[in-house]
């Protein structure tokens, strides 16, 4: 992959937890020129409501700066899955 370059990445969790209150602040700290409004892009829920994905586009800047995000919003208790 070569940097710098538009990344998706996908957020998959619990429908009940404030998903994008918990992802924001991990995502405007790594990627602090981000749009505030684009956090999340798109969310969506599941088919009987229990589970939300969330996806945030942004630049990436780094292999770094990926790993950090995914390390830290894997981290939070609500999250299932980081794709």
């Amino acid at each position: 992959m070569k940097f710098p370059c538009e990344f998706s990445i996908k957020i998959m969790g619990e429908s009940q937890a404030n998903l994008e209150e918990l992802v924001a602040p991990i995502i405007r700290k790594h990627v602090p020129t981000i749009d505030n409004d684009n956090i999340p892009t798109s969310t969506r829920e599941s088919s009987h409501g229990k589970y939300k994905s969330l996806t945030v586009t942004f630049t990436a800047d780094s292999q770094e700066q990926l790993d950090n995000i995914y390390r830290e919003v894997t981290a939070l208790p609500s999250v299932l899955m980081v794709l």
